[in-house]
């Protein structure tokens, strides 16, 4: 029987119509070609698993393998991870039956675009060319393991979703070593994961060119957006400040009162007298106005600990003038408690990670910024002294490649070190001007200076095989 007997002639036309369109879109209008991610309730987005796409100039292919991570196919993965990927389960542990073999090297990366490999093919990508690196030495001096670097880097997490991540996705695998690559941006708070929106076949559908369109040039143009909530009704905001105030721990509830009764004029012995029970419900009924004065009465400490309390208007607008100021001056005082915090964070993942005998590095990642200008503070200058320990122990093995980088282009970065000397486009990105001595030798893309380049991921792999098999990290005896 034909097509148009079985579904009516209506049906097919329309479907052959939605798929010339969408084809359409495709090749004619580079729709439907980046890779695609979802909302995930734990971890705010993660990739779609099997994708085949384009990079952000449409210049090399960018796959995603059963995992939704960069490139091909890891070996088997474990059943807990399986499990977590199809419900979006919170933390999980390793079982019994995770255990790595002995003729095994696990590897395990986090990060952002930088280590996920944005515009690059998927052999360059800097945890690639480290598997080969590390197989090749290693059978040179007689070490048979089988060497996997896993690449879980997703574009525009920070330290807290890859910290999120190892507890998910990383855990089961029971890594030998966990590479966490860090750079100022990382320490901004994450945003909060928003509802996911499923419905049959979205993943699919979400892959489509139409879909890309609809996003890219319907939604919020030629379709409005719906207009944000002016005010959020009495009720809502007090039964969000008690779901919120029995989800953090009790000593951000101290702080929070603490604040709270300074806000209200009320002397700290009297407020030290309410039971810890009883105060849920003076703090559930403060209004946002009421929040916001409260962290700005916080200080260092106590404002990593409000973070979690602050209702999400507030929430998202205190995270960007955050992330600002990151970007302004990380290294300030009063930016401190940013990087306390998430030193906070990583202990735990350390502790977890050598519970099962693996072993935590921290390096700093290149960017153009400090490859220029060598006279910028590098985030080492934190990670060193909190990897080092403080009872003569090592946390963690840390180090700053960026000086191997900045060998490798020494005339271009002497260059690039004055600001004005870049191309400025129409929508404020900078370029590398193509007149500039050593243009050829760049490690970083000219077009997007926040990437490095295939080459800039070979050097990088370079200088990380060398500074781990120098550490000791690698030796099979550890």
């Amino acid at each position: 029987m034909k097509p148009w007997q079985t579904f009516g002639w209506r049906t097919v036309a329309a479907v052959c119509v939605l798929v010339g369109f969408d084809r359409g879109l495709y090749y004619l209008g580079d729709h439907g070609k980046w890779i695609v991610q979802k909302r995930h309730p734990h971890l705010g987005w993660q990739m779609l698993p099997n994708q085949n796409g384009w990079s952000r100039f449409y210049e090399v292919r960018e796959t995603t393998n059963d995992l939704g991570y960069r490139g091909a196919d890891w070996p088997a993965a474990p059943k807990a991870v399986r499990r977590a990927l199809g419900k979006d389960a919170p933390a999980i542990s390793p079982v019994e039956g995770d255990a790595r073999t002995d003729g095994e090297l696990r590897i395990a990366v986090v990060g952002n675009s930088m280590t996920y490999g944005s515009s690059v093919e998927d052999g360059d990508v800097w945890t690639v060319e480290l598997q080969g690196l590390l197989t090749e030495e290693l059978r040179r001096r007689g070490d048979m393991r089988t060497v996997h670097v896993q690449n879980f880097a997703v574009q525009g997490y920070v330290f807290e979703q890859m910290a999120r991540t190892f507890e998910q996705r990383i855990a089961p695998f029971l890594p030998d070593l966990l590479l966490v690559p860090n750079t100022t941006y990382d320490l901004a708070p994450m945003p909060r994961p928003e509802p996911s929106f499923d419905y049959p076949l979205r993943p699919w559908i979400v892959r489509t060119a139409i879909s890309d369109f609809a996003v890219r040039k319907v939604h919020g143009r030629w379709m409005p957006r719906p207009p944000a909530p002016t005010e959020v009704p009495p009720e809502v905001a007090i039964e969000g400040n008690r779901e919120r105030w029995e989800a953090v721990s009790p000593r951000a509830r101290d702080v929070a009162w603490r604040l709270f009764a300074a806000d209200r004029g009320a002397p700290e012995a009297e407020a030290n007298k309410i039971p810890a029970d009883a105060r849920i419900g003076h703090f559930a009924r403060a209004d946002e106005d009421t929040l916001a004065r409260l962290w700005e009465r916080a200080k260092g400490e106590e404002r990593a600990l409000l973070l979690d309390l602050l209702p999400p208007g507030l929430f998202e607008r205190v995270r960007q003038t955050v992330q600002h100021e990151l970007s302004a001056h990380p290294y300030q005082s009063s930016m401190r408690w940013l990087w306390d915090r998430s030193a906070e964070r990583l202990e735990g993942l350390r502790e977890r990670l050598e519970a099962h005998g693996g072993q935590l590095v921290l390096f700093s990642m290149p960017t153009l910024n400090r490859v220029s200008r060598p006279d910028q503070p590098s985030t080492s200058a934190y990670w060193s002294m909190w990897a080092a320990g403080n009872d003569g122990r090592r946390r963690a093995v840390e180090f700053d490649p960026t000086a191997d980088l900045r060998s490798e282009m020494p005339e271009l970065a002497k260059f690039l070190a004055d600001p004005n000397v870049f191309h400025r486009t129409d929508r404020g990105e900078i370029q590398i001007p193509e007149g500039a001595p050593e243009f050829a030798s760049t490690l970083f893309f000219p077009k997007d200076v926040g990437h490095l380049n295939a080459r800039g991921h070979r050097v990088l792999a370079e200088a990380l095989a060398a500074r781990l098999l120098e550490s000791g990290a690698l030796d099979a005896s550890r």
